[in-house]
């Protein structure tokens, strides 16, 4: 009996039938791969991983950074990289701290009633000026889905403390934090509450019902330093469920403190009254020796080094 397993042993109609079933296959790989490629090319910019120097570690790896929103925008890619068109004017005086406002700009936070904050930063018994404010550009606006408006306009600060002569500016950052649209987060983008106090000065970043994270400055010499970074997470992302990790970063102290919770499964079930108190195992890591990092006029805060 004549095998089939052949090619050359196949009558001329089953030649045509396995030629045509194989250029068949063919034809479907390659609608696949294609497909593959555009998808690929179209991922949002924001949603990929962005891979920037400034973030990575000693050892080259990179540091993880709370995820990025996943609210989309308009073909944007954001954060804005920082336009550095200005000149810091660090070691300027002048007689009313308002003069400093710059021109084409607002202020930042609409809690804020006056472009200028008074607080004695130093603690000489003078108060100092701070000024808090992002670009007022039409171009940094974008007008998405729904008619929701996408501000990707940095923000920035000023410093000036109080002298004999008037006040004198020693931190021009215009373009320090991101846009109100564009900051680091969970669904959405954070609210941000700045706050100076004598001594120092606070970001904090209120992912409300996931958690938060903020950034903790003291004022040493003639800059802010960071001295340390805090963090917190919620159960289910619900305002009133219980946190399951918080940690920190202590720079002064070279210590990282992190505090897991390690009943999330009793916390699981509980979905009524949130009564199962967690429990939490703590870990302490000492931090490799490095400089306080001091904020200047050219660095961002994507660009803080934070061993997470």
């Amino acid at each position: 009996m004549k095998g089939r397993g052949c090619f050359f042993c196949q009558s001329k109609q089953e030649k045509y039938l396995l030629l045509f079933f194989l250029l068949l296959l063919g034809a479907c790989a390659k609608s696949v791969d294609s497909t593959k490629d555009a998808h690929s090319d179209s991922i949002p910019v924001h949603a990929a991983e962005r891979k920037d120097p400034s973030n990575a570690d000693s050892n080259g790896e990179l540091l993880k950074l709370p995820s990025a929103y996943a609210q989309e925008s308009p073909s944007i890619d954001f954060p804005y990289a920082p336009l550095r068109d200005y000149t810091p004017r660090v070691g300027y005086t002048v007689d009313d701290p308002k003069m400093l406002f710059p021109e084409g700009y607002v202020l930042a936070d609409e809690d804020w009633s006056d472009s200028v904050c008074y607080v004695d930063v130093n603690e000489d018994g003078l108060k100092d000026a701070f000024l808090y404010f992002m670009r007022n550009d039409s171009d940094f606006v974008e007008i998405g889905e729904y008619g929701y408006k996408y501000n990707h306009s940095r923000r920035g600060f000023i410093l000036a403390l109080a002298t004999d002569s008037g006040y004198s500016v020693v931190l021009e950052n215009r373009e320090f934090l991101e846009g109100i649209c564009d900051g680091r987060g969970t669904y959405f983008p954070p609210e941000l509450s700045v706050v100076v106090s004598p001594g120092g000065m606070t970001l904090d970043f209120d992912q409300m019902a996931a958690g938060g994270w903020s950034y903790e400055f003291k004022f040493i010499g003639d800059g802010f330093y960071l001295i340390e970074y805090r963090c917190h997470w919620r159960s289910r992302g619900l305002p009133n469920a219980p946190i399951v990790e918080f940690g920190t970063v202590n720079f002064l102290e070279g210590v990282k403190v992190g505090n897991l919770c390690i009943n999330r499964e009793a916390l699981r079930e509980d979905t009524v009254d949130f009564s199962t108190e967690p429990v939490y195992e703590q870990t302490r890591t000492p931090l490799p020796k490095m400089e306080l990092q001091r904020l200047n006029d050219s660095i961002t805060i994507d660009m803080l080094r934070i061993p997470y």
